[in-house]
């Protein structure tokens, strides 16, 4: 069963299409500046960018308050979409990276096993 919390391998493509997004959103919310708000295409572009950027790299809370943030009228010219996923691109590499040096073990039976600690033999 795919979960939407479990985030997906982060690969050059979902990347790609991540940033793609946040750059493209963030660069129309800047252009359109204040009209943006008063016409709700940033609300539209907000919602949309949260989605696609879901979908690319899976959810993280960090994209809550990106959205939250969004919806406020002069904060959106900041470029908050593209350090939002800049930061979770970065956090995912770094957890993708600790996961490979510190693969589980294949089999936990026989961690199991290996953990049990023989008792000394009873006295007589």
């Amino acid at each position: 069963m795919i979960s939407i919390f479990t985030p997906p391998r982060i690969t050059s493509l979902r990347t790609t299409v991540a940033l793609g997004t946040a750059l493209i959103v963030d660069a129309v919310q800047l252009v359109l500046g204040p009209l943006g708000f008063v016409t709700f295409l940033d609300d539209f572009l907000d919602v949309a960018a949260a989605g696609i950027i879901t979908v690319a790299i899976g959810f993280h809370p960090l994209l809550l308050p990106t959205l939250l943030i969004e919806v406020l009228p002069v904060v959106d010219l900041i470029p908050t979409w593209t350090g939002c996923t800049l930061a979770v691109l970065a956090l995912r590499k770094r957890s993708e990276n600790h996961r490979a040096e510190n693969p589980p073990p294949a089999d936990p039976d026989q961690m199991k096993r290996a953990t049990v600690i023989e008792e000394p033999p009873a006295r007589s």
